[in-house]
């Protein structure tokens, strides 16, 4: 699980329906907006002429093979709550 308050992003775990517990350091979530990053201009053969910043934090759940060995990822249960910032 992850949690924002305003900037400060922590992560969690839990084993089966044990307690959640935090792991990690308090991260800052600001670095993912617009606002951030300074953009780069970059010539392409395919004809983009520059590429902006990160267009902002979006919700969800994503898994990778990066290792090539055309794995799946199944989730059975996702959740968004709005905590207010405190």
């Amino acid at each position: 699980m992850c949690e924002t308050r305003g900037t400060a992003l922590r992560f969690f775990w839990r084993q089966g329906g044990g307690d959640w517990q935090r792991i990690g350091p308090v991260l800052d979530a600001s670095v993912l907006s617009d606002e951030c990053g300074e953009g780069q201009n970059v010539k392409s053969p395919s004809s983009f002429t520059g590429v902006g910043n990160f267009t902002g934090a979006f919700v969800g759940m994503a898994a990778n093979d990066v290792c090539g060995l055309k794995m799946t990822a199944d989730f059975s249960y996702f959740s968004y709550t709005n905590l207010s910032e405190g």
